[in-house]
């Protein structure tokens, strides 16, 4: 139990970050009534702000995750 605390943590900060990351872009992109002009305009301020922000996410995660199996292996 000791040793999977970290990753609970973890597991739970993973979604509080995803869940901000969809919240400030969903806030950036949502609006009532769009045309498609506009529709294709969020589409690509998706692509450029959200996807990025969900990758760079993923790489932090990751890379905390191998150091905590690197440092709970000691």
């Amino acid at each position: 139990m000791k040793k999977s605390l970290p990753f609970i943590f973890l597991m739970l900060l993973n979604i509080v970050i995803n869940y901000y990351i969809y919240y400030w872009s969903f806030g950036m992109q949502a609006g009532p009534l769009i045309s498609d002009e506009q529709a294709f305009d969020i589409g690509m301020l998706m692509l450029k702000t959200t996807l990025p922000a969900f990758a760079v996410s993923s790489i932090v995660i990751v890379c905390l995750t191998y150091w905590l199996l690197v440092k709970t292996k000691k």
